[in-house]
């Protein structure tokens, strides 16, 4: 397992990749280093291919849900303090009051995320805003 990111502005989006979403912290311009996993153990979504930690999650499982309710897409190399932030606040609002009170949501929820799920991911990215953290997507 990697201790640091290199920052590479030249990432190739894949629809269908695979996609490994990770919590950092900035050292620097162009160095990133992993939250401490000891900030994650109520993590429970589903472990990326390469990271098996509690500081990452397998994005693509869930990076429909999170688009549709941030507006973010986790397929971007980098996602910086501000938007996460911004992310952490929009997850968890839509995870308290909207998930079964959004007109119509249930029945057309096609993400395969359910309200303890919701849950998990709005604890997930509070956690990195917490921490003044980023977002990394490795794929």
């Amino acid at each position: 397992m990697r201790n640091h990111f290199k920052i590479n502005a030249n990432f190739t989006l894949g629809k269908y990749m695979g996609l490994d979403t990770y919590a950092g912290k900035r050292l620097g311009e162009d160095k990133i280093d992993l939250l401490p996993d000891s900030l994650f153990l109520h993590n429970h979504l589903v472990s990326g291919v390469v990271s098996m930690d509690q500081n990452s999650f397998r994005g693509k499982i869930y990076n429909d849900y999170v688009k549709y309710v941030t507006g973010q897409s986790l397929y971007q190399g980098v996602i910086d303090e501000d938007t996460v932030a911004k992310m952490a606040e929009q997850l968890t609002k839509f995870a308290l009051n909207e998930f079964n009170s959004e007109p119509g949501f249930e029945s057309r929820n096609i993400y395969g995320v359910d309200q303890v799920i919701a849950n998990e991911l709005a604890v997930w990215f509070q956690t990195v805003a917490k921490n003044n953290g980023v977002v990394v997507g490795w794929w």
